[in-house]
């Protein structure tokens, strides 16, 4: 049902791009895209709305800052520990993982709880977004947070809604870099 668009950098122009890497920042502090992202963003300043999944607060903060436009939101749950039962039930899947969260000491329950239901409050969102873009790496981290991400998506009618990953394979002067 997901309507799916990967975006690939053209490697005649730029090999890649690192959210957050130290290229990005120069002596004024100011963050600068590189240009095929800055085409992809003029391109998508053109759509009406779009929302960004991110793994964590941080990539928020720098895609704020380099002016990405859009509303944010970050899933960022350590799903390689503990419980992460398949099942339909998104409340009953937020329980189980608030309530292991909470025995592990990561939080209390009410917190826990409440901090993947403002996540999954900014999922229930989508419909009203001309496309929800994630951000995600290839760490196993990320890598389960986006499988649970693709899953609930796939469980739910897009309509017109676009469904986005962005997708880097390399980084200039870091050959050992790995994207997704």
């Amino acid at each position: 049902n997901a309507a799916w668009t990967v975006v690939w950098p053209k490697r005649d122009r730029v090999p890649g791009w690192c959210v957050g890497s130290d290229s990005f920042f120069h002596g004024s502090g100011k963050i600068e895209t590189a240009p095929l992202l800055q085409d992809a963003f003029e391109e998508q300043r053109e759509v009406d709305k779009l929302l960004h999944i991110t793994n964590g607060d941080s990539v928020v903060g720098t895609l704020k800052q380099a002016g990405v436009p859009g509303k944010y939101s970050s899933w960022a749950d350590v799903l390689w520990e503990g419980p992460v039962p398949y099942t339909e039930d998104d409340d009953a899947f937020l329980s189980k993982r608030a309530r292991f969260l909470s025995e592990s000491g990561y939080s209390t329950y009410e917190e826990s709880l409440s901090t993947l239901q403002v996540w999954e409050t900014a999922l229930k969102t989508y419909p009203s977004y001309d496309e929800v873009v994630l951000w995600f790496e290839h760490d196993l981290f990320d890598q389960l947070i986006l499988i649970r991400l693709l899953d609930w998506f796939a469980r739910h009618e897009l309509g017109r809604t676009g469904l986005s990953l962005i997708c880097i394979g390399g980084y200039p002067g870091m050959p050992r870099f790995r994207g997704l």
